[in-house]
This record gives C-alpha cells, sequence and structure tokens, in this order.
C-alpha cells in the first residue's frame, strides 16, 4: 500500500469513526423542564432508575434514518456532509455519506466482527476489524456500543466490558435537576480526584432527564490514554410511541487533538421497507488493514 492509500484509508476510518457517535431526527419538540423547586426529584433506587430509563428505549426491528445533515470540525478544519442511514438491530449499520452537494462518496458497513468501506471514487473496498479503531484512535468500542450510543442507550466502556448487565454496577445521584449514573461511586471518584491520582481509571457517567427518563449527556474520562467523550443529546421530539433526540453533538479529545460533530436527521422509519444495501461491483478491489 503506497503512502497517499493509507493516508486517504486512515483519513477515511477517522471521517467514518467521529461520525458514528451521532445521530439525531427533526420533528416536532418535546420540552424538558429547565427548573424545579430543590427536593421536587425523587430520590430512586439504581435498579428502578436503570429500569426506569431501560423501558423508554425504542423497540424496533429496522430504523431508515432517511436524511442528515451534519458539520464537523476537527483540529479547527471544518467540513459539511449528508447521507443517510439503516440499522437493523444486532445486526449491520449501513451509512451512505455524500458531500453537500454532488453524489455518493463512501458507503460504509458495520457488523458485529467487521468494518467495510466501499470507497466509489477508486473502486475499492477497505476490510478490518474493531481492533483497528483502538490502533489508530485509542478509543475501544464496538458495534454494541456504536449501536447503542447511536440509540440513545446505555453502553459501557470500554468495550471489553460491554454486556446486557454491566449497567447494573452502575451508582447514582442527584446534580442540577438530572439523575447522573456514574461507573463509580461519587464519594471514590471524589477522594481520586482530590490526590490526582487517576492512574488507568475510566471514569464514565450518564445524566439522566428525571421527566422522561432518557439519557442527555453521556461522558467518558479515559485518564490513561489522555482521552475524553462528551456526547449531548437535546431537542427530543415524539416519534411514534417513542421519545427521541433530534440533535446529537459531540465533543472530544485526545491529547493535543480535538474534535466536534453536530448532526441534524430529517426523517426515521421505524420498521419500514427501506432500506440501504451494500451492493457492489465485481471489479471493487479489497484491501484488508486488520492484518
Amino acid at each position: 500500500m503506497n503512502i497517499s492509500n493509507k493516508f486517504r484509508i486512515e483519513y477515511i476510518f477517522s471521517y467514518m469513526f467521529i461520525f458514528l457517535f451521532f445521530i439525531s431526527c427533526k420533528s416536532g419538540n418535546i420540552l424538558i423542564r429547565k427548573e424545579r423547586v430543590k427536593g421536587e426529584i425523587k430520590n430512586i433506587s439504581d435498579s428502578k432508575l436503570i429500569r426506569s430509563t431501560e423501558e423508554k428505549n425504542i423497540r424496533f426491528n429496522t430504523l431508515f434514518f432517511k436524511k442528515f445533515q451534519a458539520n464537523i470540525n476537527i483540529n479547527g478544519k471544518t467540513r459539511s456532509f449528508k447521507g443517510n442511514l439503516f440499522m437493523r438491530k444486532d445486526s449491520v449499520i449501513i451509512m451512505s455519506v455524500l458531500p453537500v452537494m454532488g453524489i455518493e462518496l463512501f458507503r460504509i458497513k458495520l457488523v458485529p466482527d467487521s468494518i467495510f468501506i466501499l470507497d466509489r471514487t477508486h473502486k475499492k473496498i477497505t476490510v478490518s476489524n474493531y481492533d483497528y479503531l483502538w490502533k489508530k484512535f485509542f478509543v475501544d468500542i464496538n458495534f454494541n456500543v456504536i449501536q447503542s450510543i447511536l440509540l440513545d442507550q446505555f453502553f459501557c466502556y470500554p468495550s471489553s466490558d460491554f454486556d446486557r448487565n454491566c449497567i447494573k454496577k452502575f451508582k447514582h445521584y442527584i446534580r442540577n435537576d438530572l439523575y447522573v449514573l456514574q461507573s463509580i461511586k461519587s464519594g471514590k471518584y471524589n477522594r481520586i480526584s482530590k490526590r490526582n491520582n487517576y492512574g488507568d481509571l475510566i471514569y464514565h457517567e450518564f445524566m439522566i432527564a428525571p421527566d422522561i427518563f432518557k439519557i442527555t449527556k453521556s461522558n467518558v474520562y479515559d485518564y490513561q490514554n489522555n482521552t475524553l467523550l462528551q456526547i449531548d443529546y437535546e431537542d427530543y421530539i415524539k416519534l411514534q410511541e417513542y421519545v427521541f433526540p433530534s440533535v446529537i453533538s459531540f465533543n472530544g479529545s485526545r491529547g493535543n487533538n480535538d474534535f466536534s460533530l453536530k448532526i441534524t436527521f430529517t426523517d426515521i422509519e421505524i420498521n419500514g421497507v427501506s432500506k440501504i444495501s451494500f451492493r457492489h461491483s465485481d471489479k471493487y478491489k479489497i484491501e484488508y488493514t486488520s492484518k
């Protein structure tokens, strides 16, 4: 692989990786109350908070995000793009990426064990696994984590800790009119913070709105790798019987590098007939980057 092709592949993975953390839709807004009487929020058990939030998860077999507009900033360089996205639960995520004006540039397919990137311009398909993202970007994610983030649901970080019961270990308290569910008790975290001795600590927290029991913010602090991820869910809308964020913003940093992205979707179809395929000509060259 020559230098120019290697650079392009890494750029495509960067583009794909940063995008996949942020999804939204646009319809009618549901307001979350910003001001409450002190003490109005009822303190509940950790298990009830987790159960109440998970009960609000969208139930589906397929989701089709028909159109999105996005703006991304990487180390001060801003780009805009558009596209659409198809998801089959626990099976596949396919995304089509286009410039603001123009034909499709890339088509990206995620399955539980692999990533495929179809490059229309160079007539090739790049195949990798999720370890590649860790080696290049020091962010430990897999298919399940990406799917959960797109759906405004709980996830555990790093992805090696991800299972259906991982959130049961989290503890919560009330802060700024929100439930805050965190990976370690606040007292322990405060003691570590005062000593400034974080070591290999990974601290993860979710902020949950008590009005609708939806996650409004997720923060991950990976001190060992000097990585910060902040995901904000905003402008909730009614999607059939569900409440879903219409804007998702992301801010992140690793060392001296930083990036941000904001995306808006204009339409979502639940369990419909529309989908995106990953068909391609036999003339496309296949390259493997995971080896």
